[in-house]
């Protein structure tokens, strides 16, 4: 009867009817038939997202399996439960569940099973904030694929095992394997494969300053990508190797590609995308030098906007009205920068955006101090700290500037390349004669930096001396 309303696709009638005469089970002779109906429907109900339905089904299914001592048919029921248990979120359950699975397949010698678990095991370990754990099973799972000479295995297990290095920080080890990956979907010809794993290797690359390596990985992918005539992902792409083109100030090369990216949007009549594309592509030309690449990025920069208000999308329209702000205070066009940026800090108002926040108050309040404005400046720090009280940043920032924090003009007198940690340092010698100023990028911004720029700091000081809190260069 339950296999009735299964085939009418009645799927409450048909776990009710099966719940109902659970307990008849123990007169059947074998467990063929009702493991195969209800292996049948659990996947069933999964397909209709009814987990919990499916939960209780799997559950009368090892039921039934234990009872007839079906070994083969028990290690299955518990995959799938812990399956099903992982998409309730009931994770202690599922690492029980997949344990319980590992186990029995190792006592059956059934190695392939026994991998297929431990994959299993380590992403929900992984999403348990237990890497160490995710990190064995992996491994061991990795091992077991290399004795069955399982090349897909080892593929998926090297890629999982990759990304628990990355969240551990350990980018070396991650490097190691997402190569390793690499090498294996190579030799497989499985070009999926290979993508996956040089977008992975790519980011590790970017977290280690490796930039340059970064861009061949991902010129990989773009490569890759228009072999399977993938134009969103090749879109996608493009734009990352403009953005790390960006980072590294190549600032003619980073245009091209992001043109390329753009126009891939406009064939794909991908909004948003277009969207995100003149924004970086408004920073990348007014980064270069001359009043026409300005006026260009500034074309950009309200070609964004208007698609930005089109889509109804303020966090991007955050984003753009920062950018635009910020190159008009670099040129020292104060009063222009000012409607930028009030526009930005509204929508990053309205979203609670406290890291937009963060980004905008510094520009916008140097931009009002600048203009003796600084009581206006004052109840812009109010208003960020209305929506987040205890937010220290907010805070901070307030006192110094009721203090009428520091600012000094000075020029760049050296800048280096931590080759270590891949960022940029160096010292600012104020024009007041005063003590130099260390600066250092991640806290400040240094991009369009050298020997000799002009600019103005807001500076604080520690038992090592001044550093720069932020800093703006000043129209040569």
């Amino acid at each position: 009867m339950g296999g009735i309303f299964q085939q009418q696709r009645d799927l409450d009638k048909a776990v009710n009817i099966f719940l109902r005469v659970s307990h008849f089970y123990t007169a059947l002779k074998n467990s063929d038939s009702l493991v195969g109906s209800l292996r049948s429907l659990q996947s069933e109900l999964k397909q209709h997202e009814k987990f919990e339905e499916a939960h209780k089904i799997i559950q009368l299914w090892i039921q039934v399996a234990k009872y007839f001592q079906d070994r083969r048919s028990l290690v299955i029921g518990l995959h799938c439960l812990g399956g099903v248990l992982e998409k309730l979120r009931r994770f202690e359950e599922a690492v029980a569940a997949f344990q319980e699975e590992i186990e029995i397949a190792k006592a059956l010698g059934d190695q392939r099973q026994q991998a297929i678990g431990l994959n299993c095991l380590g992403g929900v370990l992984q999403q348990l904030g237990r890497f160490e754990e995710a990190v064995a099973a992996f491994q061991e799972e990795i091992e077991i694929a290399k004795a069955l000479d399982d090349l897909n295995s080892q593929v998926i297990g090297l890629n999982r095992l990759g990304g628990v290095f990355q969240q551990l920080g350990r980018f070396e080890e991650a490097v190691a394997a997402f190569q390793e990956e690499i090498e294996i979907a190579q030799a497989l010809d499985d070009l999926n494969s290979q993508v996956i794993g040089l977008n992975r290797l790519g980011g590790v690359f970017q977290q280690l300053g490796r930039f340059d390596e970064a861009v061949v990985a991902f010129q990989d992918c773009k490569n890759i990508y228009e072999d399977l005539d993938e134009s969103q992902s090749l879109a996608i792409v493009l734009h990352t190797i403009g953005q790390l083109l960006k980072r590294q100030r190549k600032w003619p090369q980073a245009e091209q590609i992001l043109r390329q990216s753009y126009d891939l949007c406009v064939k794909l009549k991908d909004d948003k995308g277009q969207a995100m594309l003149l924004n970086t592509l408004g920073q990348v030309l007014q980064k270069q030098n001359g009043d026409e690449k300005f006026k260009q990025a500034l074309m950009h920069f309200r070609a964004s906007i208007k698609l930005g208000q089109a889509l109804n999308d303020p966090k991007h329209l955050a984003q753009v009205h920062t950018a635009m702000g910020q190159a008009f205070l670099k040129r020292g066009r104060d009063q222009e920068a000012l409607v930028e940026l009030r526009h930005a800090f509204t929508h990053d108002v309205g979203l609670n955006n406290e890291e937009g926040l963060k980004i905008i108050l510094p520009n916008l309040t140097y931009a009002l101090v600048k203009l003796n404005r600084r009581n206006e400046a004052l109840e812009y720090c109010d208003i960020s700290l209305k929506g987040n009280p205890d937010n220290l940043y907010f805070l901070s920032f307030r006192n110094r500037l009721v203090k009428r924090r520091a600012f000094k003009s000075g020029i760049i007198k050296t800048l280096k390349n931590n080759q270590k940690y891949g960022f940029r340092y160096g010292f600012i010698r104020s024009h007041d004669g005063s003590s130099d100023i260390y600066f250092r990028e991640g806290f400040v911004e240094v991009d369009g930096l050298m020997r000799g720029t002009q600019v103005d700091v807001e500076i604080r000081e520690n038992p090592k001396g001044l550093y720069a809190n932020n800093l703006w260069i000043l129209p040569s």
